[in-house]
């Protein structure tokens, strides 16, 4: 029959033969590619991260000094300055909790 024909041809019998290797060299691909993006995501995650970090202490550093010298040197009430170290702070976590979702 012409099938058998063509199941017995040397060609289709090296082609059939190869089938597994390419399928495994093709997994080992996909998986360094995998690899490789998961690695140049998190040295970019990395940076944002210690940036953003970063610029929100120094951030509350620069509004928390004036206003505890303030307090300090009694030009605001304790009361005030309590209040508005519980604001900032609070913003501060608020900030942080939506950029960094905790299923993240």
């Amino acid at each position: 029959t012409p099938w058998e024909r063509f199941a017995a041809l040397p060609q289709l019998q090296e082609a059939l033969a190869k089938i597994p290797e390419l399928i495994a060299a093709n997994a080992t691909a996909k998986t360094e590619l995998a690899r490789l993006q998961l690695e140049a995501q998190t040295g970019i995650t990395r940076g944002a991260t210690k940036g953003i970090l970063a610029w929100t202490i120094v951030l509350i550093l620069v509004i928390v000094g004036p206003i505890t010298w303030l307090a300090w040197a009694d030009k605001m009430s304790s009361d005030a300055l309590a209040f508005l170290f519980g604001t900032i702070i609070g913003a501060a976590f608020t900030f942080l909790r939506n950029f960094f979702p905790r299923g993240a």
